[in-house]
C-alpha cells in the first residue's frame, strides 16, 4: 500500500517550509520595527532642536581668561564648628 499524501501539513519539509516563512516574517516585522522606532526618534529629536548655532561648551562666567590666565585650587569642603550629625530619620 502507498503512503497517503493527502495530508499536506505533516510532511516535514513543509513543516520547513512554514518555519522559514514564519522566520522571514518575524525577521522582517523586527526591522520594520526597528526603522520605525528609529525614525521617530529622528523626528522627535530634529523637533526639539533649540538653537542650531548653540555652542556645545558655553563659556564660563566669571572665569579665568582663557589665554595666560592663572589658575588657583582651594578646597571645597570647609570645616565649621557645628554639632555632628549622630543620627537621622533613617537609622
Amino acid at each position: 500500500m502507498a503512503p497517503s499524501r493527502s495530508s499536506g501539513s505533516s510532511s516535514p519539509r513543509r513543516r520547513r517550509s512554514d518555519e522559514r516563512v514564519r522566520s522571514l516574517l518575524l525577521k522582517a516585522a523586527a526591522t520594520a520595527l526597528t526603522l520605525v522606532a528609529a525614525g521617530a526618534a529622528a523626528l522627535h529629536v530634529s523637533g526639539h532642536v533649540k538653537t542650531a548655532a548653540a555652542p556645545l561648551h558655553p563659556a564660563v562666567v566669571g572665569g579665568a581668561p582663557a589665554h595666560g590666565g592663572k589658575l588657583s585650587l582651594s578646597p571645597s569642603v570647609r570645616s565649621a564648628d557645628v554639632q555632628a550629625v549622630t543620627s537621622s530619620y533613617a537609622s
